[in-house]
């Protein structure tokens, strides 16, 4: 195995009831080839077999009781990590091989190089690549705050110095969403720069049956909303202003036309017409902030 840093590299898994899954996702830690890490499955109290693939992996540290969530098991994770960099992968996300190697050497608290980032492969429940996720760079407060364009981040492609979660704390336990969007935004206030790596370093399984990424839409943008509202307050007059320029002419608006367009008037023709064309617009802004 590869012994060429010193660094420890910290993963942290949540997991409740993933059977089918957790076996790939440790073995694509394991399939790092680099050994100065290590794995951290904290399990809700699942009942499906995911505790009979653990035990089959001595090298594990894992526990399995009872939570009150998702933050939770992530919090507790964090109260055991030793690691100099760290990783959130969830039960059902798995790593490509050479991802370590590329946040190895990429990240450099020194340079400022805090929080390292890369793509990220959108998979259905049984594998298939939906999407390859290319996302927004640079990421700083007043993008991230823009919720309702093609951010297009994920928490498995996202690793974090340890000084940045010393530094930033715990979860929120009090969130059933968007938990690391959070944790993002409050990354952003304290200063640290995210580094984007040209590398697909993980999947994702967005579409499983069952996973919170599956609730409706709307409900995940209430949630979105409601975590950045505060941050908002925190950019510059100029930077609020064409915030809520965006807000409503990417988001609100158009989605108003789309639920009430009868209510309003409009032929269903020219409410297409209007809707194609403000999605054309809401492309090309998301296509600036990505190539800004």
């Amino acid at each position: 195995m590869n012994q060429s840093s010193g660094k420890k590299i910290s993963i942290i898994t949540p997991s409740l009831n993933c059977a089918p899954f957790i076996r790939t996702c440790i073995e694509s830690v394991l399939n790092q080839k680099y050994d100065n890490f290590e794995h951290i499955v904290v399990d809700g109290a699942s009942r499906d077999g995911t505790l009979e693939v653990l035990k089959q992996y001595p090298h594990l540290k894992w526990i399995s009781e009872p939570d009150k969530g998702e933050a939770q098991a992530l919090n507790k994770a964090l109260g055991m990590v030793r690691g100099d960099i760290i990783g959130w992968l969830n039960a059902d996300d798995y790593y490509l091989d050479g991802t370590f190697q590329r946040v190895l050497e990429e990240m450099d608290p020194q340079k400022g190089r805090h929080v390292v980032y890369g793509k990220t492969n959108l998979i259905s429940e049984d594998g298939n690549i939906i999407k390859i996720a290319d996302p927004i760079r640079p990421i700083n407060l007043a993008v991230l705050v823009r919720w309702f364009i093609y951010l297009d981040i994920f928490q498995p492609s996202i690793f974090f110095s340890k000084s940045v979660i010393d530094d930033v704390g715990f979860f929120r336990e009090d969130l059933h969403f968007s938990i690391d969007y959070d944790y993002w935004l409050r990354i952003c206030t304290k200063g640290y720069k995210f580094h984007f790596a040209d590398l697909v370093f993980s999947c994702s399984r967005l579409w499983r049956k069952g996973a919170k990424s599956s609730a409706p839409n709307s409900a995940q943008a209430r949630s979105w909303h409601q975590i950045s509202s505060p941050y908002i307050k925190q950019l510059t007059f100029f930077e609020r202003m064409k915030f809520w320029r965006d807000y409503y002419f990417l988001y609100k608006i158009p989605n108003s036309l789309y639920l009430g367009y009868k209510l309003i008037g409009l032929p269903e023709e020219e409410n297409t017409f209007i809707l194609k064309s403000l999605k054309n617009i809401k492309n090309k802004i998301s296509k600036t902030y990505s190539q800004s």
